[in-house]
């Protein structure tokens, strides 16, 4: 008889997100019975703890791992020996590396099937001020990412955008006490949707993609205007490109490039990692790329956008600069008042330690001193009134 493949589940969340809560209710469920036995793999003890007796009744056992070094293909192959299951489910902990459960080697037959991830709302943004990298390392991979105890003045808008931004194919719930929740994502976007052209900012972008990507029948037909860099791949035909952004997905070193396929026949003469203004109708159709139907921008017009970038940079550089030329002329001509001016013994204190940009400014300022030729203008243009004949 030919070997079935033993689906296996990965359910993780941090400490208390309702992983078990979640799991020992799925576990009783009618539609989730099967007549093999099921194996329930538990790598953290949290507050609530599963009755065993109840679990024999559903023909389910629980082995423990306590430390992530016993988290590997040696272990799994003993249980797998001594269960045989037809059914795995690992209550993960997320502090022990989800990448580390991926690349953990299964025995034969063993093929994940879901991967799931709990989050408790009351205690998100918590989480994402102070464990960032490890939430973003959860749900990169995730198929379902639960979010209960949710309440009406949590931003549960916000929080489906951070995990699609993230993981576009996830998908998102919201459960309060009663169950799931409905039509959240009524809330207003920070755009005029009304307006001819619906104009992204920079600060938006990010939400644009995500709404765009679960409500694209909204979006098409109108025109938007945004800023983005241009990427082109050999996948795409000439007159495509994707003005698109850098996402942070994980932590500063980890970002990834999100942008929708645009046309425009003066996509071939764009320059790979310029910034362009793009102004684009919104259609739906197929394209390769996307292994399905998804937005397609029809650019009208293409600006390119590093002009005001370098002129603001160089600006913020030349201020800088010019600062650091002015002490120069000021110590070269002496226009600095002498250790007896009243202003040194009204302010005879300590002077504080100077920053780095100040040291920076000084380093400048005496390299602008060594070829200054200390000439002091004419005195009419300082304003200094001229001798009458």
């Amino acid at each position: 008889m030919m070997k079935r493949d033993v689906p296996v589940y990965l359910i993780t969340g941090f400490l208390e997100s309702g992983k078990t809560q979640f799991l020992d209710f799925t576990i009783h469920q009618s539609y989730f019975q099967i007549p093999d036995k099921t194996l329930l793999i538990l790598c953290e003890e949290g507050e609530e703890e599963y009755d065993e007796e109840s679990l024999k009744k559903v023909n389910t056992v629980i082995e423990i791992i306590e430390d992530p070094e016993d988290f590997n293909a040696d272990t799994l192959q003993m249980l797998n020996k001594k269960h045989h299951p037809g059914r795995v489910l690992v209550e993960y902990n997320p502090l022990w590396s989800v990448d580390k459960f991926y690349q953990t080697d299964m025995p034969r037959y063993w093929d994940l099937a879901q991967h799931i991830v709990t989050v408790d709302a009351s205690t998100f943004q918590i989480y994402m001020n102070n464990m960032k990298s490890l939430f973003m390392e959860m749900i990169r991979n995730a198929d379902l990412v639960i979010f209960n105890r949710c309440q009406d003045e949590h931003p549960l808008a916000n929080f489906r955008r951070s995990v699609k931004v993230v993981n576009s194919r996830a998908e998102v719930v919201f459960e309060n006490e009663e169950g799931e929740i409905d039509d959240i994502f009524q809330d207003e976007m920070p755009y005029d949707m009304n307006a001819d052209i619906i104009d992204i900012e920079d600060i938006d972008y990010g939400i644009w993609y995500v709404d765009m990507m679960d409500n694209l029948d909204k979006y098409v037909d109108k025109t938007v205007r945004f800023k983005g860099q241009v990427l082109k791949s050999r996948e795409l035909n000439a007159g495509f490109f994707v003005p698109g952004r850098m996402a942070m997905t994980c932590c500063a070193d980890d970002t990834q490039f999100i942008g929708y396929i645009c046309k425009n026949p003066a996509a071939k003469r764009l320059r790979i990692g310029s910034w362009v203004t793009v102004t684009a109708k919104v259609k739906d159709e197929f394209m390769e790329v996307y292994n399905g139907r998804g937005p397609v921008l029809y650019a009208t017009e293409i600006e390119a956008a590093e002009i005001t970038l370098l002129y603001n940079f160089y600006k913020e550089e030349l201020k800088r600069e010019l600062e650091a030329f002015l002490v120069a002329f000021r110590c070269g001509n002496d226009l600095y008042p002498d250790e007896t001016a009243r202003c040194y013994k009204e302010n005879d204190v300590e002077a504080p330690e100077r920053t780095d940009e100040e040291k920076r400014m000084l380093k400048k300022a005496a390299w602008y001193s060594n070829f200054m030729d200390k000439r002091k203008p004419p005195t009419a243009l300082i304003g200094e009134p001229e001798e009458e004949d």
